[in-house]
């Protein structure tokens, strides 16, 4: 892959450090690139872990520090009030340890983007924020692998859908408005034929 890093446009992109992103609309699949140079690839990877994992950590933090809470507030309570002042603390500081770290993590993460001038390039719940991807987007393109369907093996249900001009198999996420992955014919109405 030649060109500039979509990121910093100043690096020379690096197919190692660019993002691929796997596209489908109905059966049709296809591959966004989004070019990248070493040190910004480092940025985003960065940005996205620590997004990520003080959340993790911040909740088992939050489940010991909760089981603590709730014991000793359960040591120190009086009997009658016992169950339910231990639960309530114990519940509270669960929250609140994953709320704080959760927040902290996400706020860390967005001063890296920042820093690194990538912010308005990058977000943490979309990924990339490329012009050509975000216009595939609106054509009705989605993100990953074409969904697969489980077909139902119980007499009266669908359970494979074939091509009227080929023949052939295709998936049961096909509908009318897509094309044939085989041959490329585009369906303008679906037939069912329901075997019992």
């Amino acid at each position: 892959m030649a060109g500039t890093c979509w990121y910093c446009n100043k690096q020379a992109a690096v197919p190692e450090s660019s993002t691929e992103i796997q596209l489908h609309r109905g059966t049709a699949e296809r591959t966004f690139s989004v070019p990248a140079c070493p040190a910004c690839e480092q940025v985003v990877v960065r940005a996205n872990l620590w997004s990520l994992f003080p959340g993790l950590i911040g909740l088992l933090v939050a489940v010991g520090a909760g089981i603590f809470a709730g014991v000793r507030v359960a040591d120190l309570a009086d009997r009658s009030l016992t169950e339910l002042s231990s639960g309530a603390a114990g519940w509270g500081t669960f929250f609140g340890v994953a709320l704080i770290t959760g927040f902290a993590g996400l706020a860390v993460s967005k001063v890296l983007l920042r820093r690194a001038g990538l912010a308005s390039k990058h977000s943490l719940w979309n990924g990339p924020r490329h012009p050509e991807l975000r216009k595939l987007q609106r054509e009705g393109w989605k993100t990953g692998p074409v969904p697969t369907e489980k077909p139902s093996t119980s007499p009266g249900y669908l359970t494979s859908k074939s091509c009227g001009r080929c023949g052939r198999t295709v998936p049961l996420a096909s509908h009318a408005g897509d094309r044939c992955p085989h041959c490329g014919a585009r369906w303008s109405y679906e037939r069912a034929s329901v075997q019992p």
